[in-house]
């Protein structure tokens, strides 16, 4: 027994794809500690976004997903809020860069298929360089309600946080999909998110997350005078 449990730690701690997963779940581990233990815990997706979107108070602000693929977390989205219109965005052709996940570049790719949606729904097509700042033009003064950040790669989500940056106000409910969780977690939303705390200059509060998923919500709560610590607090 003894020779079965050492051969099996060996081939445990020689497995560098498995040590790195090790290595992501011990990281948000020691996150969720330091701060989440005042957010509410949730089982699974659908519970959580419920909940989020309850906390968004602005019902004529934006409600908006960044990264629909096949439009089913847009879909729930809106059924559990149908008095309002869901913009989503996706360029529908698939990543634009690896993603450490270790999905590839064009990973996701539906050939720009769109994918049937709620009649509340409307999607925009393309990549978010590109389509955000025209929708915005077409959309002024629209503060952010809710944000549901499922951009995946660092430079997707600094992208969409840079573009709203004047239209995320106190009160706006952001929702990353890959925040924490898995390995490299540090690297894509959870560091454009950092750097935009910083960079503008604005407190939040983690307020939920599924323990067994790399989902976490943020409400963002006022501007600060002086700039947010980018270690997560």
């Amino acid at each position: 027994m003894r020779r079965v449990v050492r051969k099996l730690v060996e081939t445990v701690i020689t497995d560098l794809d498995l040590m790195w997963q090790i290595r992501g779940v011990m990281s948000s581990a020691e996150f969720e500690h330091d701060y989440l233990s005042h957010a509410k815990g949730f089982k699974g997706r659908s519970e959580l976004l419920s909940w989020a979107l309850d906390q968004a108070n602005d019902k004529d602000g934006l409600f908006m997903e960044f990264g629909v693929y096949k439009g089913d977390s847009l879909n729930l989205l809106a059924d559990l809020k149908p008095e309002v219109t869901w913009h989503g965005f996706d360029s529908f052709v698939g990543l634009p860069e690896d993603w450490s996940l270790g999905a590839k570049a064009g990973a996701f790719d539906v050939k720009h298929k769109l994918p049937p949606v709620r009649s509340n729904v409307r999607l925009v097509s393309g990549f978010f360089d590109k389509t955000l700042e025209p929708f915005l033009m077409q959309n002024p003064g629209k503060k952010v309600a809710f944000l549901h950040v499922d951009c995946d790669l660092y430079s997707s989500t600094k992208t969409v946080l840079t573009a709203l940056r004047d239209r995320l106000v106190p009160g706006s409910i952001i929702l990353f999909d890959e925040l924490i969780n898995y390995p490299g977690w540090q690297d894509q939303e959870y560091r454009a998110f950092m750097e935009y705390v910083a960079e503008q200059n604005v407190s939040f509060e983690y307020i939920g997350y599924v323990r067994t998923s790399c989902r976490v919500a943020v409400k963002l709560t006022r501007a600060t005078e002086r700039p947010s610590s980018t270690d997560g607090r």
